[in-house]
């Protein structure tokens, strides 16, 4: 015989975790990609994780230094002969901006889309590029 340790919240605090584990977070309600952004000396790099989302769906746009990113995960049916139990995939529309500033290239930008990722490279200009200066101490 096995003893089994009583604990009369266990499932309570189970559900409550699984349905309001993420609120107020807007990825409980929708698909949100993750993002890392990461600065160089000589660009800003951006990478969407973005699995299941066709290329064609994806619009990048660049204006006023603000560059917004936006597309569509959409809902793949499956076999209707089974029924599902749990459904923690998000699907739906996304759209996530990124103040860069005036120190960029307008002209070098390049995005790639590959295996998932969406990589957004954004040249600095010449003039934002950082400079070491020694500076004497008197």
């Amino acid at each position: 015989m096995n003893l089994i340790k009583y604990r009369p919240n266990l499932l309570f605090n189970t559900i409550f975790d699984d349905s309001f584990g993420s609120f107020p977070s807007r990825a409980y309600f929708g698909f949100e990609p993750k993002v890392d952004v990461a600065e160089s000396e000589k660009d800003y790099t951006i990478s969407f994780e973005l699995p299941g989302v066709k290329k064609d769906t994806v619009k990048i746009s660049l204006e006023g230094g603000l560059l917004t990113v936006e597309g569509e995960k959409k809902y793949f049916e499956e076999d209707k002969s089974s029924n599902g139990w749990r459904q923690e995939r998000r699907y739906g529309t996304f759209k996530r901006s990124f103040r860069l500033g005036d120190g960029i290239d307008q002209k070098k930008i390049n995005a790639e889309f590959s295996d998932g990722i969406l990589e957004i490279k954004v040249a600095k200009n010449k003039e934002s590029l950082r400079k070491e200066i020694e500076i004497k101490i008197n």
